[in-house]
């Protein structure tokens, strides 16, 4: 009861600095609060927040990814290579990237999985691995010449960004209050970050 208690004091601790933080904005610069500013933080923050609820999951299940951050730049970098060198229309390009980036995090659990080595090593390698094949693609040059409808899309004209960005969260949000109590349960070796194995 009171491992539960301080978790949720924790969980309010957040909440109360955010809403701290954003009084302290609103009353420093009376732009903070309007609507072009929030949107505009919603856009800075939907890819972050796409990312963080993905290695939330990580995280529960005692693992870590070093990764992340390169894959999502060879994602990027891919993308732009399909749509701007390959000429491959950008909705196409949009669904190979996002083979290409579940691809790597298979990988990478297959690997830890199958050999037992720590998740911190093995992403860790899978870092530098990711770093280098974007700089052999990219050649270390910009990507540039961008279809205009992607352009449009990736500069929050559209506000679908900022709306995907959250509109996953919901689903994310009930699984994770469900995992302490999937954690009290006995521990299978395929979950509670024991390394699975398959025969």
């Amino acid at each position: 009861m009171n491992l539960k208690l301080l978790a949720y004091d924790k969980e309010m601790g957040i909440v109360l600095v955010l809403v701290l933080l954003v009084v302290a904005f609103s009353v420093l610069t009376p732009h903070f609060l309007t609507v072009s500013n929030l949107f505009n933080i919603a856009k800075q923050v939907a890819t972050l927040g796409i990312i963080a609820v993905g290695f939330t999951f990580v995280l529960i299940t005692a693992g870590i990814d070093l990764a992340v951050g390169y894959q999502v730049s060879l994602s990027v970098v891919v993308c732009g290579f399909l749509m701007v060198n390959l000429h491959v229309a950008w909705l196409l390009a949009i669904l190979l990237t996002l083979l290409l980036g579940t691809a790597v995090g298979l990988a990478n659990g297959l690997i830890i999985a199958h050999t037992g080595v720590a998740p911190l090593i093995i992403t860790l390698s899978m870092m530098m691995v990711l770093n280098g094949v974007s700089y052999l693609i990219s050649e270390g040059l910009p990507i540039i010449g961008f279809p205009k409808d992607f352009s449009a899309l990736s500069a929050g004209v559209v506000p679908g960004r900022a709306v995907g960005g959250c509109g996953h969260r919901p689903g994310a949000w009930s699984l994770l209050r469900t995992a302490p109590a999937r954690c009290d349960r006995p521990r299978h070796p395929r979950r509670g970050g024991r390394p699975a194995r398959w025969s």
